[in-house]
Order: C-alpha cells, then sequence, then structure tokens
C-alpha cells in the first residue's frame, strides 16, 4: 500500500519527488463543495502552491494517514513516514517503482520524475492552458514547461479539430458587399462614360521614391 500511493501522488499532482516528500500530514484543504487543494512544499523554485486534486489523491491521503499510525512512529510533521531518515525515503520510492515496473513486465528504466511529464501532458490534452499548467507544475516560465510536455503528431489534428468546434475567441465575420457596389474614393474616380480608368499591373506597388517594391 505505502508503494502505491507515493506514486499515485506524484501521476495525479505533477510534484516532483522532494516535494511529495516533504508534505505535511494536514496539507489537504477543503475549498467548499466538492472542491479540495493540496498545499505543496518548497519545491526547486523555492516556492509554495497550491494544487487542486481529486477523490482519488484524497484517498490516497487516506491510506498515507492511516499507515502512519503503524510501528515505528512516523514524523509528525510529514506525511509519508521515514524510519531510516530523510535521505533513505527518495531512494526507497525510487527502488519501489523500478521493482513495479518490472513485475508487470516493463524492462524500461523508470524514474518518479517521468510521473510529472505524464501528468504535464495528459492535463495539457485535457484542455488545460499553459499558463495554468505552469502554476500547477511550479514553474517561472513557459519554456521549462514545454520541456515537460510532449505533444504527438496524434495530437495535433484532435487540438485542431477541437479549436475549430469551440475556439475561444470568436472573430466577427465581416459582411460582403454586393457586386454592384463600389467604395466612395472609387465612385469619384469613374470616367466620364461612367468607367473605371484602368490601372497597370504595378499600381500600388511602384514608390516614387523607392522604386518598385517587391512582394513578400
Amino acid at each position: 500500500m505505502f508503494s502505491v500511493a507515493p506514486r499515485l501522488l506524484q501521476r495525479l499532482t505533477g510534484m516532483r519527488l522532494e516535494e511529495c516528500v516533504d508534505l505535511a500530514p494536514d496539507g489537504l484543504r477543503h475549498l467548499g463543495d466538492n472542491r479540495w487543494s493540496l498545499h505543496v512544499p518548497h519545491g526547486k523554485p523555492r516556492r509554495e502552491r497550491r494544487v487542486p486534486v481529486d477523490d482519488q489523491v484524497r484517498e490516497a491521503i487516506k491510506r498515507l494517514t492511516f499507515l502512519r499510525t503503524l510501528p515505528p512512529a512516523a514524523d509528525p510533521q510529514f506525511l509519508l513516514p521515514r524510519p531510516n531518515g530523510r535521505d533513505a525515503l527518495p531512494a526507497s520510492l525510487r527502488k519501489m517503482l523500478c521493482d513495479a515496473a518490472a513485475q508487470v513486465g516493463i524492462g524500461a528504466h523508470l524514474v518518479p520524475h517521468q510521473l510529472r511529464h505524464t501528468y504535464a501532458t495528459t492535463m495539457l490534452r485535457a484542455g488545460v492552458s499553459l499558463p495554468a499548467l505552469m502554476k500547477l507544475r511550479g514553474h517561472h516560465n513557459a519554456n521549462m514547461t514545454l520541456l515537460y510536455v510532449e505533444v504527438t503528431q496524434q495530437d495535433l489534428p484532435r487540438e485542431y479539430r477541437a479549436a475549430r468546434r469551440q475556439p475561444r475567441h470568436r472573430m466577427p465575420i465581416p459582411p460582403a458587399l454586393p457586386h454592384d457596389t463600389l467604395p466612395a474614393s472609387s465612385a469619384g474616380s469613374r470616367g466620364r462614360r461612367g468607367r473605371t480608368p484602368c490601372r497597370s499591373p504595378t499600381h500600388g506597388l511602384v514608390s516614387p521614391a523607392l522604386g518598385p517594391v517587391q512582394r513578400k
């Protein structure tokens, strides 16, 4: 049970391993109705944050809270028990992840930080904006967030169709002009017989001072 709950917390919140290790037992906050958040302690940027959580995270924290009551007694300041000290806990969690991968036939070497990558990609595919994802992950700039996001070729058509179906900002479509309607400036330039004077193919593309203007 202990080997699963920390991995689940990382996968569902995007926390760093060090942040998960230092979680406080009272970090869960009720925001009203069915809305909850988890207080994430100082991470790499040395800035605390709160991330929204769902029922799965609450259940994982509930299990870890129960494990704290079993011997040996857990440190009252932290959610995860650390019988061998703080420095030994991250190494133990990394080994648990590798052992779990081997049990299901995964031969690749896995590290807990990959769960953070998976969280970022999942949130982006679910429609979370890049600025919001930066806040969730505790980053200071978008470039760092994009390093953790994997956008595959299969994602592009889906993103395009979603944007076409439900665009975030709708641009007004200008009304079409009737074919027999001319702008006021063109109406005054008609000849004696009501014809519009012919213009050369380079009209509007030649500057008297600069010479021909190149198309770009």
